[in-house]
């Protein structure tokens, strides 16, 4: 049986790419990640001892799949998240000079991600969890 874990976090993660820019800020590199508050105190509960799980809904791309793998290899309790074929993964673009990113990039809105739209989610029989 798996255990009760300590916390439970409801909340949408997406993938996280962030320019790092060197000493010079001659070099940017782009560094790619997950970003949420909820997942990412999940990771922080179980570096801590704890036991946490992220309760979530992420597309069927590999966006989706970067972001259950990370979870999962930082030992988060990954049961109640679901994937959505027709609902993309949410992504963010950050630049660590706080400058907006391009316009011009495909970024699917955020709107239309997968958990945004979740109307069927376990601790929510009628309302949209969002």
């Amino acid at each position: 049986m798996t255990p009760v874990p300590d916390v439970i976090a409801l909340g949408e993660t997406m993938r996280s790419v962030i320019t790092v820019h060197g000493q010079n800020r001659e070099h940017s590199v782009p560094f790619v990640t997950h970003g949420g508050a909820e997942s990412n105190a999940c990771v922080a509960l179980v570096r801590l001892g704890f036991g946490a799980a992220w309760v979530s809904r992420l597309g069927t791309d590999d966006a989706g799949d970067r972001v259950l793998e990370e979870l999962r290899a930082c030992g988060v309790d990954l049961r109640w998240v679901r994937r959505d074929p027709q609902r993309p993964t949410g992504w963010m673009f950050r630049d660590t000079r706080g400058l907006r990113p391009s316009t011009s990039e495909p970024v699917p809105p955020r709107a239309r991600s997968s958990l945004r739209t979740w109307t069927g989610c376990p601790w929510s029989k009628h309302r949209r969890c969002s």
